[in-house]
């Protein structure tokens, strides 16, 4: 009687570590999803953040550097200077399909 008092702790010891695996797994596997998406959204954010200082550093120029304000002006408006040639080259990024 004494050997099945103890297969039967035993075994109520074995479930109750089966049950606290089960029941830990769950926060366990969201919890990799969460910190999945939250490296994704710091990859989106860091992304934002480049871009905002690259529009920054565009803005202070155009405002304090009359040269590349000049540049800017005449890209767009397609201007050459008397005897100027210009060069274009497109990058692989701006061709649009």
């Amino acid at each position: 009687m004494n050997a099945s008092v103890r297969l039967a702790f035993c075994i109520l010891v074995l479930m109750g570590c089966l049950a606290f695996l089960v029941t830990a797994l769950q926060p366990f596997r969201e919890l990799k999803k969460k910190e999945a998406a939250l490296s994704e959204v710091m990859a989106k954010e860091e992304k934002v953040i480049l871009e905002k200082d690259a529009k920054q550093l565009e803005l202070k120029a155009i405002v304090y550097d009359p040269k590349y304000l000049e540049i800017i002006a005449r890209d767009s408006l397609d201007y050459s200077k008397p005897g100027e040639q210009i060069f274009r080259i497109q990058r692989s990024q701006d061709i649009q399909p």
